[in-house]
């Protein structure tokens, strides 16, 4: 109960806090506000944090130390090399326009000066549907996106010559080399 002064008034008491203890009660207020932040933030997520789509589409299943790709097929432990002959099909035109070539030209001479392997960066109509002699630079993501417009359909081109193209470090069926040629069909 507060004291009375002689006055009848109650006695204001004040307290007065030192700087130093002032500054500890707001780094523990501010650790505390961090703390519910980042555990709020941790349950949104899900617990385990978000997995972006690119590694989603990329995980790989491990059965008795056997990888197996996403439609449970059994991946290599080594690179294969392309099997089958690599001479072009008179019937099905030369699928490299002239744009692709020198594009091609251009990208080869990059990695030779640099030493970096370098990605040729076709546009739509770069390459059109056909038998395509693959360059050096260039992957299946590029040339689905010349010939497509969109680089996701490299998987048509994979599927077409799936005999034909090895497997990445990865387990990745979309190891192609230079000189290879390709049957790139038609877009559905």
């Amino acid at each position: 109960m507060p004291q009375k002064s002689s006055g009848g008034d109650p006695v204001q008491v004040r307290y007065k806090l030192r700087p130093g203890i002032v500054l500890a009660l707001q780094l523990i207020i501010a650790l505390g506000i961090i703390v519910l932040f980042a555990t709020a933030v941790f349950r949104i997520r899900g617990g385990e944090g978000s997995i972006s789509e690119e590694s989603a589409t990329d995980q790989r299943v491990s059965i008795a130390g056997e990888q197996l790709d996403e439609n449970s097929n059994p991946i290599p432990d080594t690179v294969e090399e392309p099997q089958g002959d690599f001479s072009e099909d008179p019937e099905i035109p030369d699928a490299a326009t002239e744009d692709a070539a020198a594009k091609s030209s251009r990208t080869q001479l990059l990695i030779e000066e640099t030493g970096i392997w370098i990605a040729t960066d076709y546009a739509e109509g770069d390459i059109n549907p056909g038998n395509y002699t693959v360059q050096s630079g260039d992957t299946l993501w590029e040339i689905a996106e010349a010939v497509y417009g969109s680089g996701s359909m490299w998987t048509m081109i994979r599927d077409a010559n799936a005999g034909q193209i090895g497997f990445l470090a990865n387990g990745s069926q979309a190891l192609i080399v230079p000189g290879q040629v390709l049957s790139v069909p038609l877009q559905l």
